[in-house]
């Protein structure tokens, strides 16, 4: 099965390339950037939560390609800012803003927070659109705790503050396989698979044949 993906941030594309060829195998999974099939792929995120913003970038993707298209949307929530940045990660300081600026600004929005209670996690929410209209999903979440210092050079976003109690490490300290053996994306991806499994989904590609079809 073409699976085309609905990003264009190198650093997702590399996180769910890898993730898509160890949850799924080679034979039953090809992955595609959508950059295959547009150079510019821009999709307004106008939803008001996780999986409505997955769903309007797996179906933009896959009106694009007419292949079966992955879109997600991920984010952190910090409890106690009461769930920001949330939905709103990526751009929570402005358009104009780094990843560096959102950390530093997280960091300092929490100075005054206690340890035990920089409680956080990230949350990821997974859609794949079908030519069909269906819809498939996963969802998964990583818990840990915001740092009072970014730390680690690997990752992106919010990797860098965000620790990993029982690895004693921020996530931006892990190598690409560490992270993907613990992250959000990698829960997601899991759930996606049992869900996309049990639709019974299946993608036939002939071997002489250009027909195809989704069952």
């Amino acid at each position: 099965m073409p699976l085309v993906l609905a990003s264009t941030n190198k650093g997702k594309l590399k996180e769910f390339d890898e993730l898509c060829l160890t949850t799924f195998s080679p034979q039953r999974l090809v992955v595609l950037p959508i950059t295959q099939f547009s150079e510019r792929f821009s999709v307004e995120e106008t939803g008001n939560t996780f999986a409505e913003n997955a769903r309007i970038k797996a179906e933009a993707a896959m009106e694009i390609s007419g292949l079966p298209s992955l879109g997600d949307d991920s984010g952190l929530c910090v409890d106690a800012l009461n769930g920001e940045p949330g939905i709103r990660s990526a751009r929570w300081l402005g358009d104009l803003a780094t990843d560096q600026d959102r950390n530093l600004g997280l960091i300092e929005r929490l100075k005054d927070v206690a340890g035990p209670s920089r409680t956080a996690h990230f949350e990821c929410t997974l859609c794949v659109a079908f030519p069909d209209g269906s819809l498939v999903w996963g969802v998964g979440r990583c818990q840990g705790q915001i740092t009072f210092e970014e730390a680690g050079s690997d990752g992106f976003g919010y990797d860098p503050v965000f620790w990993l109690p029982e690895l004693n490490a921020t996530m931006a300290q892990l190598t690409l396989q560490q992270k993907n053996q613990i992250s959000h994306r990698t829960k997601a991806m899991q759930a996606l698979k049992g869900n996309i499994i049990s639709r019974q989904y299946v993608y036939l590609e002939e071997a002489n044949s250009s027909a195809k079809k989704l069952i």
